[in-house]
């Protein structure tokens, strides 16, 4: 199994119901009550992980032996085996016996729709994460989604945030499904719908990561769509990430031919973070400006050079500076006729500007 698509706290709350036990089945109950109360007391009292594990084994196996003979005995006791099944069987990703006792519960009565949207939501990450079955892991989603937008019209406080959570880990599941079969678009659609309702870091690299896509692809267009999301949603957060997210936007730009979208994004980019790469993109989108002209404003082209002469004293990354040196020796030594000492005076400017100098 897959690292769980499901937030960390997000669990099935099921109770274990002692009060309805008939004649001919309280021995075996009452065994797996006993060793799920110790299991449980263990955790909470932070035993040994092995004491730990060795109870969780103790109670499976009581609780695999009570569905076996009575499953159909007692609903509502067996509602609380089988939730106890399913959860500590997720939580050893064990894909099988949780989509085995899984199926089984969902067809049982007693039920409430936060247990309900819990155990369906545990099932659609088991079918989607393991790939084992793409479109019953999708009916799972949807179920949660029903059940969700059911209860968040009616709730409010932090009931409605609950049920915000779980509509959003169940629209985060159907974006997997449509990003594993390539549909970008409806992937984004469904990433993006999933953040506003639960705003989460790996929701939003997502989908950054969906842009990036579309870049590659050259979809341009939706790639600085979803780059501009990913940004403002990234600002308001204060994410590190933004400033790549800020690159990812100004290359995108360029790429539509976006010049000045493209210049100020790196402009804004180079005041958070001053490197060789940016400082060279800075004096190529002038360049462009100067070009763009007909050659005749020629502010472009010194604003060209200043950035250009920056990339080369920054140093990193290299491959950058070494651009940078190139282009501009270029422009001053063969085309304008500067001398070796202007170009070395250049830097030494660009130097000052950056608090390079040593006095």
């Amino acid at each position: 199994m897959k690292k769980s698509s499901i937030v960390a706290g997000v669990i099935i709350l099921f109770l274990l119901v002692s009060g309805v036990l008939l004649a001919s089945e309280p021995t075996q109950y009452l065994k797996f009550f006993e060793a799920s109360a110790n299991y449980t007391k263990a955790i909470r009292e932070k035993k040994s992980p092995q004491e730990i594990l060795t109870l969780k084994k103790k109670m499976l196996a009581e609780a695999e032996k009570y569905i076996k003979k009575y499953e159909d005995k007692v609903p509502k006791n067996t509602v609380a085996v089988l939730g106890s099944l399913v959860l500590a069987y997720y939580q050893d990703k064990n894909i099988n016996k949780v989509i085995y006792y899984g199926e089984k519960l969902a067809k049982k009565s007693g039920l409430n729709d936060m247990q309900k949207a819990s155990l369906f939501l545990y099932m659609a990450d088991s079918y989607i994460s393991s790939n084992k079955d793409l479109n019953r892991g999708l009916e799972y989603a949807d179920g949660v989604v029903l059940l969700a937008k059911n209860n968040i019209a009616t709730s409010t406080g932090a009931l409605k945030r609950k049920w915000q959570i779980l509509l959003s880990q169940a629209l985060y599941m159907k974006a997997n499904v449509a990003y594993i079969q390539k549909d970008y678009v409806k992937a984004l659609k469904f990433y993006e719908e999933a953040y506003n309702y639960y705003p989460s870091t790996r929701t939003l690299k997502k989908i950054r990561d969906i842009g990036k896509l579309f870049y590659v692809k050259k979809d341009y267009k939706n790639a600085i769509k979803t780059f501009e999301f990913a940004y403002e949603k990234m600002k308001a957060r204060h994410s590190k990430r933004v400033d790549e997210c800020l690159k990812l936007m100004a290359k995108t730009y360029a790429k539509l031919g976006q010049s000045g979208k493209a210049l100020s994004t790196y402009l804004k980019l180079y005041s958070m973070r001053k490197n060789a790469e940016i400082a060279y993109k800075i004096g190529v989108e002038y360049n462009k400006k100067f070009k763009a002209s007909g050659g005749k404003d020629k502010s472009f082209l010194e604003k060209a050079k200043q950035y250009w002469a920056e990339a080369v004293v920054l140093k990193s990354p290299k491959i950058y500076a070494a651009q940078a040196e190139k282009v501009l020796k270029n422009y001053m030594i063969n085309m304008e006729k500067a001398s070796l000492q202007d170009y070395e005076d250049l830097l030494k400017v660009a130097k000052k500007r950056l608090g390079l100098l040593k006095p």
